[in-house]
Parts: structure tokens; sequence; C-alpha cells
């Protein structure tokens, strides 16, 4: 989630401490992997600034532990300024802060955490809200730290570059992502249109899929002309119903990242242990979600969420999984989206969809 303007960003503390480990500091978290910053320190007069970095290769979360020596100074850090930029030419800003306001008064020993959720594939993230393997340097200027009449402390930047253990971690993060195999859509989709439109008028679902704030009469009036069914690459539009579905395979795990977004006032209902993958003769329900925290996705597998409704201008987006049917999915596959339904248990999808391998 990105942090909007402020005149001051909040950050999270952390223990006073100096922020690399040599020098104290707790150890980063079980997982993340260590950059060196270069220069560790900025000097200003009887002011300094410290820096240290560190990347979680499964997520791309960065953390970076800022620890402030003010002397006799006052110091305000503006988190809307605070820009993490990559290698890869992307820029990240402060994301999900919380805890005590920083900087108001003179004194020393001060060390706070900045968090980031940079993307270095955007293509990637777009399409499966996967970031991409670590950059191979990130650069934080520091423009956002702050004297008392706000003008900058510090010229220049910190530059954050991985050392053997991390650059280790970017190549099997980029092994990893670059192994992952795509899936599209390969059915007829003019056949689908058709088929699908014939399943929706018999189903009573476009006069539902028409109201938009219109009354009942109105919704009776609606004219066939007005209705439609597409097939847009990842997207299917059930007229007032969009419906993303995007499947990929890491490894032994068949993935698919799943949108919903409804425009009618129809409320939907949402139970993701009646979306089914059909292959190698059986089928089989997602085992569960990847775990999403603050707009990132991350390695660890959740519960599928309850069953519940979507109202008008509601919109769920997720990333089901089913752990090991990546082989028998290899060549192809079908999925039964029969948990996509009305509130009455009508499905909206009255055919199953088809995958095959996408192209590389």
């Amino acid at each position: 989630m990105i942090l909007a303007a402020a005149a001051l960003a909040v950050l999270a503390a952390c223990a006073p401490a100096r922020p690399d480990a040599a020098d104290g500091a707790a150890p980063w978290p079980d997982g993340y992997v260590a950059y060196e910053a270069v220069p560790s320190r900025l000097v200003a007069g009887r002011v300094r600034a410290a820096a240290s970095l560190a990347v979680d290769p499964a997520t791309g979360e960065v953390l970076v532990r800022l620890a402030l020596d003010r002397g006799q100074s006052s110091i305000a850090v503006d988190g809307a300024l605070a820009a993490l930029a990559t290698a890869e030419g992307t820029e990240a800003a402060l994301a999900s802060p919380g805890g005590a306001e920083p900087g108001s008064a003179p004194g020393s020993g001060e060390a706070f955490t900045l968090r980031f959720l940079p993307v270095t594939d955007p293509a990637l993230h777009a399409r499966y809200a996967l970031a991409g393997a670590p950059s191979a340097a990130y650069r934080l200027d520091s423009g956002f730290l702050r004297d008392a009449a706000g003008k900058r402390l510090f010229e220049g930047a910190f530059e954050f570059k991985p050392d053997e253990v991390a650059r280790a971690a970017i190549r099997e993060a980029a092994d990893r992502l670059y192994s992952l195999a795509s899936y599209e859509y390969s059915g007829n989709a003019a056949t689908f249109a058709s088929r699908q439109t014939v399943y929706m008028e018999s189903e009573g679902l476009f006069p539902a899929a028409h109201g938009d704030g219109a009354d009942a009469s109105d919704l009776a009036d609606a004219a066939p002309a007005d209705r439609f069914v597409l097939v847009s690459g990842d997207e299917f539009w059930l007229d007032r119903w969009l419906v993303k579905v995007s499947p990929y395979r890491l490894g032994e795990d068949l993935f698919a990242r799943v949108r919903v977004v409804s425009k009618t006032p129809e409320r939907l209902s949402l139970d993701w242990s009646r979306v089914a993958v059909v292959a190698g003769g059986a089928s089989a329900a997602p085992a569960g979600v990847l775990r999403e925290t603050a707009g990132r996705l991350g390695s660890a597998l959740s519960l599928l969420p309850a069953p519940f409704e979507l109202g008008q201008n509601g919109r769920a987006e997720l990333t089901l999984v089913w752990p090991g049917l990546g082989a028998a999915a290899a060549g192809g596959f079908g999925m039964r989206l029969d948990g996509v339904a009305t509130t009455g248990g009508v499905p909206l999808f009255g055919l199953a969809l088809e995958y095959a391998p996408e192209p590389r």
C-alpha cells in the first residue's frame, strides 16, 4: 500500500541501536538477506544518519534500518519524500508505516525501520501480483530527512549492493521466476460467447446484470443488444461482471490469480472451495490462497477465505493454490468456477474453462 502524501510520515520505531548487526542491532527477520550500504553513514555537521538494508527474496519486501544521531539538532522525517529506487528503474514509496512520529526534539540514538514494497518486474506484478526477483541494487535518497526549517539535511543517497549471500538469493529467486509457466484460455472465444450468452439468458442473469441502480421494470426491459459476453486475454466480460483468471505453474504447484469485479446491484456469492481444476483425470479444489499483506504476495499458504458476498462496485482478488498439481496440469487443464455465483446459487459460468500452456 502506497503511503498518501502527508507533512510528516509516521515510522515504525525499533530498539535504539545502530542499524547494522556489527553495531549491536537485532538480526534481520528469518529469510531476509542483507545488502551492503555505500556509504553506510551520511554526515552533516554534528548530525549523522546510518542505514542498512535487507530484502525478503520470497516477497520482495525491503526493510531499511535508519539510525539518527541528531546531536543538538531537531530532525523531521518526511515519509512522503521517502522513495526506494531499484537498479531496474522502478521506484517504491514508503509502505505501511506505524508507531510514533520521530524527530521533533534534540537528542540522539534514535533508530527506525522503513518498509518498502518495490516491484522489479512490472509485467509480472500486473498479471500475477508477483514483484519479481530482488534488485541488483537499491538507492535511497536522503532528501526525506529534514531540519527544523524543513530543509534537507544531507546531500547524496544511501546505495545498497548485495553481498555474496544476497547475490546467491537473487540468482535463486530469478531462476525460480524464469521457470514460471503461464497458461492461456484455449477455448474458442466466439463459441464461448455464444454458449455463455444462451446460458445467461436461460438463467435470467442478463436482467440482473443490467441493474446499475435501475428498478425492476427497467431490468426487465433491458435490450438484448445491450448485453454482451466477451473473452479478452485473461478476462471474461459477462455483461456487467468481470472475471479475470491468470493461471501459472511454479515448480510442483499450480496457481491461479483471480479477480472478480461487479458493476451491478445483484450481489455475488464467492465460495472459493467450489472452484475446481480438472487435470490428470481428477478434479481438485484449491488447498488455500497465497498469504497477502499490504498488497504484496507472501510465500506462505493461508486457508481459503470463508464464503462471502460481493456488492455493487465490489472487487475481490486473490491467488488460489493447488500444491503438487503442477505436473498433472503441465500440458493443460480445465477449471470450473461454480463458486462464483449469484446469492441464489446460480454460477455465472455455464461451462468449464480450458487452459493450455502459453508459448514462451
